[in-house]
């Protein structure tokens, strides 16, 4: 596939679904049609519903990004989980070498295009290796991926997750296509280790990448809780609550100096310090 432009290709892709040699793997029953142009998936409300798509190309260091289309066709939200996985690799519940993985919502009744830019490999793989008790790592952060190494000479499949099961819920993968280029790397990713730790400066942020609000001196520090002085004096909150937050015009019980729960009349609720 070629997109074209007045200048000529602007750039090509690969259509996976009508690639020869590319299967689906169904994996929990929940695909419902499948052709070379998208793969229907109905979910009957039992947990979440899988598949896998097994490319007919194996070799990936020619592409730079997964491109697809998801139609959600239910009244609720659709959460996708999306995983590029290596041959042999052992994805885990924290930072795992052998995948990419990142999560996607979708609106009910809604058609959405996804592109999933996937990153070059980091050249210091040290560094990495400091991740692998995290849930998440520095890493994820700088690519908004979960998991982000990966071996792209030797990937076996695409798998599609929804998060959770609804009655009749539909979704559809269409459209998915890899698109040729070179990949992206962030800057700190090619820090070598003595480069990139600590990674968080004296203030406990992230000190290789920058945000709006980001701490850099003291004086930032006063000017925050001044701007949030003010903020309070404007804004205070509600008359007929607790300085804990607790129901000041409802009933009270015993304050016992810390917050807790108490069963009342069949239903727990959360009581504050001072009993409210």
């Amino acid at each position: 596939i070629c997109l074209l432009t007045l200048t000529g290709c602007a750039e090509k892709s690969v259509d996976l679904l009508a690639l020869e040699g590319t299967t689906v793997k169904d994996g929990n029953s929940s695909v419902a049609e499948t052709t070379e142009s998208y793969v229907k998936v109905i979910n009957n409300g039992n947990g979440s519903k899988t598949f896998a798509l097994l490319p007919g190309v194996n070799d990936w260091t020619p592409y730079k990004a997964l491109r697809w289309t998801v139609e959600n066709k239910s009244t609720y939200p659709l959460s996708l989980w999306v995983r590029v996985v290596e041959k042999n690799a052992k994805p885990g519940k924290h930072v795992s070498a052998g995948n990419l993985l990142k999560k996607y919502y979708v609106e009910p009744q809604t058609v959405r295009s996804i592109t999933l830019e996937m990153p070059a490999p980091a050249p210091h793989p040290e560094v990495m290796e400091e991740f692998r008790l995290m849930k998440n790592s520095p890493y994820g952060y700088l690519t908004g991926l979960h998991s982000t190494e990966v071996n792209y000479a030797d990937i076996e499949k695409v798998t599609f997750q929804s998060n959770r099961g609804y009655d009749n819920a539909e979704w559809i993968i269409s459209d998915v296509e890899l698109v040729e280029g070179e990949k992206y790397l962030p800057d700190a990713m090619k820090l070598n280790k003595d480069e990139f730790y600590p990674f968080i400066d004296k203030y406990g942020q992230f000190k290789h990448a920058e945000w709006p609000g980001k701490v850099t001196s003291d004086k930032d520090l006063e000017k925050a809780r001044v701007a949030e002085e003010k903020d309070l004096a404007a804004n205070p909150g509600p008359k007929s609550f607790s300085k804990f937050g607790g129901w000041a015009d409802g009933p009270r019980y015993e304050a016992t100096g810390h917050f807790r729960v108490q069963k009342i009349d069949g239903k727990w609720w959360m009581i504050d310090p001072e009993g409210y």
